[in-house]
């Protein structure tokens, strides 16, 4: 019984980031029509870029962690065109576990981070931040 909570907590994560990553290139794709601000056409691809490979990586060690509730990360990956590093797996005394990731493209980083309760990972305390 505890596995299927896990399923279902990983396809609710899951289900988000892609939904986020969506959102993200849309708005994104918005911003390089009407944007007149001095940032360049390549800043803002790269800032999406990394924003994207954050949501990839952050998927990544859930992955690992939802196969293997020993894993703890503190781990560099290359993911496409950037480096990913997945911050050691933070826990405390009620329960939560954080996941927190950043993700570097062309010197962008951005960095992700998801709080959940390791006795229902259905329920998150706090879904991410963006930095």
């Amino acid at each position: 019984m505890h596995t299927t909570n896990t399923q279902h907590g990983y396809v609710a994560l899951s289900a988000t980031l892609i939904v986020s990553a969506i959102l993200l290139l849309v708005i994104s794709q918005s911003v390089i029509r009407s944007s007149t601000s001095t940032q360049t056409l390549t800043e803002i691809l790269h800032t999406t870029e990394a924003h994207i490979l954050s949501h990839t990586c952050l998927e990544t060690a859930l992955k690992l962690f939802f196969t293997d509730v020993s894993y703890r990360g503190n781990e560099e990956r290359t993911l496409n065109e950037g480096i990913c590093d997945i911050l050691p797996i933070g826990t405390d005394d009620f329960h939560n576990i954080t996941v927190t990731v950043e993700a570097t493209v062309h010197s962008v980083t951005s960095a992700l981070s998801v709080t959940f309760d390791a006795t229902d990972p259905q329920v998150m305390t706090s879904i991410w931040k963006i930095q």
